[in-house]
């Protein structure tokens, strides 16, 4: 299937403004000192390449040492932009004696999590096991063969406040496993932790008590989350709080399913409740930029007001779909706005020239300092503002009252606004969150709500412009297939809801860089990472689930047949590759992917990204119902039938599988229409389909003989699809029992409303 000619990117350079390299990642390109992780490719262990600790990444040459000179490996897990990891580099990986303990003792591996999220998964859990948590860094320590007996998050260079410090767990452990009786006991503890994991990856503890995925299960997932839903702040938990894309999916899902089949409307009102809540108190909260757009990582408080200041590809990818999926509904302009700031964000600050997006911006940044010199990095100074700055900068405002406006709107005050701040990193400085809407403005200052708006617009252009003269946060500029993939649907998405060109050449655009910079023609395989010219690491489960699902999202925006081929062939070779067909088990690791990791590991509860299991069923859902094929289907009710067991017992773990369930339940509502796209009869044709067609629809676009030709390819029926010399045809199939054909929009939409009734 070759790459369409003329398909490039689609975003003009000039849109791009240049942006910082890596060389200074490290904060230490004045050292002549390298170690070996100067050839890798990932930010995160370029970042290590300049410490004395002598790193190996992840591979058979720090294995094969391990054994030949029996030693324990020391494998230490984070990403670029984690700011305690930052810490403990800086602490204990930069300090010439405590690196020469690590260099004489252990055999040390630096793994970057977001480009193996297989190995930080296996060693996360382990380290869980352990200890009862875990988090980034990742520190532990294994047996020369891969079994880990111990481990734990961040250490202190030395002990101080009840924590062990890193020079003493590095001497304990040594001397452990020097003796003869510790190290018996360390082997065996091995072996044990290590059974324990295959039995948890494996789905070893699954006793094939298979419950089906039906709508009470998903009643009792709405419940739960209802429960756990904070209803004075907005969100799910407490502090720290996280936006978790995937249940504010599944309940904008569950909203319009319940509207559709006038099924549980009272809980389907319910959920819709949670979601805007939820969306509008993340959208004044500190968590969103709103000089910039996009949000940030998660808010330390339960107020959404005190954010981690990261910005991850992934978080705003999802929370674009679902701003935009909310302004769908009601037509907010509040949520269109949200969710344009945030993609305006992504294609100025995140996006590479060619078309892919990069991975995030770290939370840590230098401030300027008036002395001359660069103090250290710290957290959100490129976000916060001081008192005096912004009184500085907004002094031109016509009779203060921009200034004040603003200043009441978002809570500026003189002495900061971060109520509780245990480290006094924000002493003095203002996180903008918003306190009062425009319309209480308005009435507090006695002018017009337009007035209001412009007030605000021009005071954050000015801050924006100020703002850009700072020194950025470091960006980790690694392209990865996976978080592309929720990018290239979010944008598909908007394009469509929004009547954007510009959205659909961006994801067009990440689409031909993935097909030209990370899948393999010959083998049908993706890569995982992209960077510096060159890809890497075998594709994951959620690599390919996730751009499966954009490319099904960008087909269904502008019906270029050769995205429908490619996702079909990808879904064939992720069944082959991933999917236990008698369990329905979904893996996160291809078969004999990494011989250190001894077994597939099953990836089937949801986080703040589906899983890769959730996020397959709903692109085998909606392949199967557009193609026919019945692998899909098959593919589709294994996995639903395991997680129907599973789920019974924990009915909060995969929202997005639930999604797809109600998206499988709803009824099917295919369209086959034929006509060129460009032609207006056709374009009205295709919204009326997609205003009543309902959760469960599918759509398919002919609209010449060059795309009937393709479409033959991977649909059977597509042949005998007559195209119109003028105008445009539509015929539709309610669960596959199909209606003559029709010929204009008026006659579709009352066509697919009768259906519904």
């Amino acid at each position: 299937m070759p790459w369409p000619a003329g398909s490039g990117s689609g975003l003009k350079k000039s849109c791009m403004r240049a942006r910082r390299g890596v060389s200074d990642m490290s904060g230490q390109t004045e050292k002549t000192g390298m170690n070996r992780l100067i050839n890798e490719k990932s930010p995160y262990l370029i970042q290590h390449a300049y410490q004395p600790v002598d790193w190996y990444a992840w591979g058979e040459a720090a294995f094969k040492r391990a054994k030949s000179e029996d030693r324990p490996v020391l494998v230490s897990i984070g990403y670029s932009t984690c700011h305690w990891c930052h810490v403990m580099a800086g602490e204990s990986f930069d300090d010439p004696k405590i690196a020469e303990l690590m260099n004489r003792y252990f055999v040390n591996i630096k793994v970057d999590r977001e480009e193996r999220p297989d190995v930080d998964s296996f060693y996360m859990t382990a380290v869980s096991s352990l200890t009862g948590s875990a988090g980034w860094p990742l520190n532990v320590f294994l047996t020369p063969d891969g079994k880990p007996f111990f481990g734990g998050t961040y250490f202190p260079p030395q002990a101080r406040h009840g924590m062990l410090g890193w020079a003493d767990v590095l001497n304990r452990i040594y001397q452990a496993w020097k003796d003869p009786g510790q190290r018996a006991k360390i082997e065996s503890s091995a072996a044990e932790i290590g059974q324990k994991l295959e039995q948890h990856f494996s789905g070893a503890s699954y006793h094939g008590d298979d419950t089906p995925l039906s709508l009470d299960l998903v009643r009792d997932a709405v419940q739960a989350f209802a429960e756990d839903y904070d209803t004075k702040n907005g969100g799910f938990g407490s502090a720290p709080k996280f936006p978790m894309p995937p249940i504010l999916n599944f309940l904008l899902t569950f909203y319009r399913f319940s509207r559709e089949t006038g099924q549980e409307s009272p809980l389907g009102e319910k959920a819709f409740g949670m979601v805007k809540d939820a969306l509008d108190a993340m959208a004044k909260g500190g968590i969103y930029d709103h000089i910039g757009g996009g949000f940030h990582r998660y808010s330390t408080d339960a107020i959404w007001h005190v954010p981690h200041f990261e910005k991850m590809l992934y978080d705003n990818a999802q929370l674009i779909e679902v701003y935009t999926d909310a302004y769908q509904i009601t037509a907010d302009p509040y949520y269109a706005d949200v969710a344009g700031r945030t993609i305006d964000y992504v294609l100025r600050e995140m996006t590479h020239p060619e078309g892919g997006f990069y991975s995030a911006e770290d939370a840590d940044s230098a401030p300027p300092d008036p002395s001359g010199g660069q103090p250290g990095k710290r957290e959100g100074a490129f976000y916060v503002w001081s008192f005096e700055e912004l009184e500085s900068l907004l002094a031109v405002e016509p009779a203060g009252t921009a200034a004040e406006v603003f200043y009441y709107i978002f809570d500026v005050r003189e002495d900061g606004n971060v109520a509780q701040d245990p480290f006094g990193e924000f002493k003095g400085r203002n996180i903008l969150h918003q306190v009062h809407s425009i319309d209480e403005a308005a009435a507090h200052f006695g002018l017009p709500e337009r007035k209001i708006r412009e007030s605000l617009a021009r005071v954050k252009k000015r801050l924006f412009v100020s703002r850009q003269t700072r020194l950025r946060p470091h960006l980790d500029d690694k392209i990865l297939t996976a978080w592309n993939g929720l990018m290239i649907s979010a944008l598909a998405r908007a394009s469509v809801v929004f009547d954007s060109p510009g959205y659909l050449a961006a994801a067009e655009g990440a689409v031909g860089f993935i097909y030209n910079a990370l899948y393999d023609p010959d083998t049908r395989r993706l890569y995982r990472r992209w960077r510096d010219k060159a890809a890497g690491v075998a594709g994951l489960a959620d690599d390919y689930t996730f751009l499966i699902n954009g490319l099904i999202h960008l087909y269904e925006a502008n019906f270029k047949p050769w995205l429908l081929e490619w996702a079909l062939e990808l879904m064939h070779r992720f069944i082959d590759d991933f999917v236990d067909p008698h369990s329905g088990m979904v893996y996160m690791n291809p078969k004999s992917h990494d011989p250190y990791l001894a077994f597939q590991m099953k990836d089937a509860v949801d986080n703040v990204t589906p899983s890769a299991a959730s996020a397959a069923v709903r692109g085998l859902v909606k392949l199967y119902r557009i193609s026919g094929d019945r692998d899909f289907g098959a593919a589709a009710e294994a996995i639903f039938r395991y997680a129907g067991g599973e789920m019974g017992r924990f009915p909060k773990m995969a929202p997005y599988l639930m999604t797809a369930a109600l998206i499988s339940s709803a009824k099917h509502v295919h369209m086959v229409i034929a006509g060129s796209p460009k032609r207006a009869e056709t374009k009205k044709m295709i919204d009326a389909g997609r205003r009543a067609g309902g959760v469960g629809q599918s759509m398919v676009v002919v609209g010449d003989d060059a795309d009937r030709a393709k479409l033959s390819r991977v649909l059977p029926d597509a042949e005998n699809t007559g195209i119109p010399a003028s105008g445009a045809v539509a015929q539709v199939c309610f669960e596959r029992a199909c209606r003559p054909p029709i010929d204009s929009p008026e006659k579709l939409t009352e066509q697919l409303e009768r259906g519904f009734k």
